[in-house]
């Protein structure tokens, strides 16, 4: 019998989902005769007519393999699958290891889907891998004729909607080589770079067992006798309250030897990934059999939950030791934060405060500090970020938003805009849902939205909020338009004309914003300019990014989103980083000038070649003439200066800050004297939006160039039309006062800093 066992890919990358375990199912059936392939096959994920050529990519490769039976984990293209399925003498299963899944399209059996802990108090959320093997072992015997499927152990047959269990999972003392299959095929419209990465395995499960039906959110949620349901742990998790446990020395042992595996058959590993859900208390051991076994230095990727973060502490510094002692790499790859909105995490039965979510990430970074060659809790951006559920509001979301940029948790998080949870059948929260009349076959934002991350399909749902899919609609135009560079301001903005009454709907929005897009967009170009309209004088610049304090208060501060060391050694290595690319210098972020070090950053920023040195700043403390001096004796000769408005009471309203305006007006006269290269940046927002003209009576006042940006959260979605009239009025103002004027893209934000201006 022909085997495929496929690998779906919602987007043209690897993820870091596991393919270990299907690469094992496929050495077992190579060695009962089975010729057999394991296969990855990558979507786009957002153009459905390359989505076709994959699929047409995969049709022909069955067909050329002669495949008859197609063995999946992760059901993402339900078409495809579908199409095998109803061909004829094909059959079509699904594997799991306990995670959560809905039937695909034509799947005939699953194998691994068993009941979870139900009113009977049955509990197998997590069968072993070694359990799973055995009953596959006994699934081709039985497709071969050898036996009925009603005998193999862990087994599911499908019966519509209905799953029938076959044989009960046998725990058997079997021994079974860890040899998976690491010749894969790959099936892309484009050439990818080889996976670096692979999955080895600790104990299976989660040891969090917190009922979430000891919680109003889910009193009247029962689900029938017959659904195996996932009782205990975080209510959209099916792994809680069945942990394995087995002893410390026999699972460091095993993942040593898998790793050794997987180091000897991929030149090109870089990094493993730990399957196990509570690593913490094993990872110095595992550190120094890897170290005695000669293990060549690698990225051993763990997850963790944030209150074991907190909690085990110790055992994770003495595992940062002894990585550091053998050169080898920890990376805590996957927290599960899901929110930071706590009506959400009790929704969730995370069982965690939001305070302690924070804490859990200044315990990474005080790590991370302390063991900065050894530790990793940021590169991947891989921890878990559930923004939207059926309940979601826009205040949960704003609420979320709030502390992600008052902590810079944006550095964790890929795009959390496309971060929704996802129902399956054996789930809570999904009975929960229902419930409430929240699942939907309609074509609501919750339905399929984790197809692209490369999920299984699930069951529709839809938002009880009615003002929700405004959000998600207004954020999603927003990325597609803008990009995913200034994703949490794109957020704020969505979130806040979610809860205007007289917000339009997708249609005109998108009009509003590609007029406003096309206005800025045409200070870009020079063909597009007005032809009267005078062009600045700058130079490209490297940023060196400051994340520390800053002597303004403003609400819409995207500087924040990102958690940067502010430590001197720290911004010395981003001045040197930015001196390599052989660019002009410009500081930028947070207030470049209350840093401690500033001085000695711009010497070492000019170094003996003399090099431009330019910053990004709010001038309040250029007003003192000392200071001023000093910067320019150390190389500054650039300043692009900040001003919220024209009018001095907008802008201290804008910057919370009485007398801000008149210190940075002060500032600007004091570089002015000093010969500085000035340039005056006018955010517009919805204060200032009135008379956003006069900006050119401030920069005729000093001579400095205008640079116009968009902050939209600041702005306001619902003032992107009057925006673009602002914008014209200021140019034509520019014109008759003879001012340059340059423009930020709206990608960028407020966050544009490509370029230090210079004297002519």
């Amino acid at each position: 019998m022909r085997i495929a066992f496929v690998i779906f890919h919602g987007e043209e990358r690897y993820g870091f989902f596991d393919d270990t375990f299907v690469s094992l199912l496929c050495a077992d059936a190579r060695r009962s005769g089975h010729p057999a392939e394991v296969v990855h096959v990558f979507f786009d994920g957002g153009d459905a007519g390359r989505d076709a050529s994959v699929r047409e990519l995969f049709r022909n490769w069955l067909a050329e393999q002669g495949t008859e039976l197609l063995v999946c984990e992760r059901a993402v293209d339900a078409a495809s699958l579908a199409e095998f399925a109803a061909a004829p003498g094909k059959t079509l299963l699904q594997v799991t290891r306990g995670d959560s899944l809905d039937p695909a399209p034509g799947a005939q059996f699953i194998l691994g889907a068993l009941p979870g802990l139900t009113s009977r108090g049955r509990v197998a959320r997590t069968p072993l891998t070694a359990d799973l093997r055995h009953g596959f072992r006994a699934f081709l015997r039985s497709s071969a004729g050898a036996g009925s499927f009603a005998d193999v152990p862990g087994l599911c047959r499908i019966r519509g909607d209905s799953l029938i269990p076959c044989a009960e999972v046998v725990t058997t003392d079997e021994s079974w080589p860890f040899d998976p299959v690491v010749d894969h095929q790959v099936l892309a419209l484009r050439a990818l770079e080889p996976a670096t990465h692979k999955t080895v395995f600790g104990n299976v499960g989660c040891p969090y067992s917190r009922d979430p039906y000891l919680l109003p959110h889910y009193r009247g949620a029962e689900a029938p006798d017959h659904v195996g349901l996932s009782r205990l742990g975080c209510a959209f998790c099916p792994m809680g309250g069945d942990y394995q446990v087995r002893g410390d020395a026999d699972v460091v042992r095993g993942i040593v030897q898998q790793a050794r595996y997987f180091v000897d058959a991929l030149p090109q590993l870089q990094s493993l990934l730990i399957s196990d859900q509570a690593p913490l208390r094993y990872l110095s051991e595992l550190m120094r059999s890897a170290a005695v076994a000669g293990m060549r230095p690698l990225r051993w990727m763990f997850p963790c939950r944030a209150e074991a973060l907190l909690r085990e502490t110790e055992a994770l510094t003495e595992a940062l030791t002894a990585a550091r002692a053998s050169g080898q790499m920890l990376e805590c790859y996957l927290v599960g934060f899901e929110s930071f909105c706590q009506r959400e995490l009790d929704r969730y039965n995370k069982g965690v405060q939001v305070a302690e979510l924070v804490q859990s990430v200044e315990r990474m970074r005080s790590l991370k500090a302390e063991f900065p060659e050894t530790f990793e809790y940021a590169r991947a951006r891989g921890h878990s970020l559930v923004l939207f559920n059926p309940w979601t509001s826009p205040e949960d979301v704003l609420e979320s938003a709030h502390v992600m940029r008052a902590h810079g948790l944006c550095e964790l998080f890929d795009e959390p805009f496309r971060n929704r949870l996802r129902l399956y059948a054996d789930l809570p929260i999904t009975y929960a849902a229902k419930r409430d009349g929240a699942l939907s076959v309609g074509e609501q934002l919750g339905s399929g939205a984790g197809r692209r991350k490369g999920y299984s399909l699930e069951t529709p749902w839809r938002f009880l909020d009615a003002r929700t899919p405004r959000l998600t609609e207004s954020a999603e135009l927003l990325q597609e338009q803008l990009g995913s560079g200034s994703a949490l301001s794109q957020l704020f903005a969505a979130a806040q004309y979610a809860k205007c009454p007289s917000a339009s709907g997708r249609t005109e929005l998108s009009k509003e914003l590609a007029a406003l897009k096309a206005a800025v967009d045409a200070l870009l170009h020079d063909d597009r300019r007005p032809p009267q309209l005078g062009r600045a004088s700058t130079m490209p610049a490297a940023p060196v990014l400051f994340a520390g304090d800053c002597n303004n208060g403003c609400a819409a501060c995207p500087n924040r989103d990102h958690y940067l060391s502010d430590a001197a050694e720290a911004v010395f290595d981003r001045v040197r980083s930015a001196r390599r690319s052989g660019e002009a210098v410009l500081f930028a972020g947070r207030e470049p000038t209350l840093h401690l070090s500033l001085l000695d950053l711009l010497e070492a920023a000019r170094g003996p070649d003399g090099r431009a040195v330019g910053m990004v700043s709010n001038a309040r403390r250029f007003c003192y003439e000392a200071f001023t001096s000093a910067c320019v004796r150390a190389g500054l000769s650039g300043v692009s200066v900040k001003l919220f408005a024209s009018s001095e009471s907008d802008s201290d309203a804008i910057s919370r800050c009485p007398g801000a305006q008149q210190q940075a007006l002060a500032g600007l006269s004091a570089l002015a004297r000093h010969g500085v290269a000035l340039e005056i940046r006018a955010p517009m927002n919805q204060r200032n939006i009135g008379r956003f003209e006069r900006y050119a009576d401030l920069g005729a006042r000093v001579g400095a160039s205008l640079r116009v940006e968009f902050a939209l959260d600041a702005l306001g979605l619902e003032n992107l039309g009057r925006a673009r009239d602002a914008l014209g009025a200021l140019v034509q103002a520019c014109v008759a006062r003879g001012i340059a004027l340059e423009a930020s893209p709206l990608s960028l934000g407020t966050r544009d800093f490509r370029f230090l201006p210079r004297s002519i």
